[in-house]
């Protein structure tokens, strides 16, 4: 596990940071990622989710991203919506769970 300055210092660099999860819910098997990057004086922060039987479709059940003035708004929003800790992300090198653009 990574720890929250660790984290914090990635995200500041202006790497996106980021983690793919499986988990299971009421019985059924759920795929989905997250990430955070900094922009300007902002905090991106994303996740997806699907149901593993709906994951050939290529559409997400719940798909979030909101822009936060805080880091640790922005670790909240995440961990409220995933249910995970948050302070597992690490850099994420040559792909993004988002896009910027």
């Amino acid at each position: 596990m990574e720890s929250p300055e660790r984290l914090r210092g990635w995200v500041e660099a202006g790497k996106q940071v980021g983690k793919d999860f499986e988990l299971e819910r009421d019985g059924e098997y759920w795929i989905g990622g997250m990430a955070l990057q900094k922009v300007r004086d902002s905090y991106v922060a994303y996740f997806w989710e699907v149901p593993e039987r709906l994951c050939a479709m290529d559409e997400y059940v719940r798909e979030e991203r909101a822009s936060f003035p805080r880091l640790e708004e922005a670790l909240a929003f995440l961990a409220r919506g995933t249910g995970l800790h948050v302070e597992h992300m690490t850099p994420l090198k040559g792909r993004k769970i988002f896009s910027l653009t």
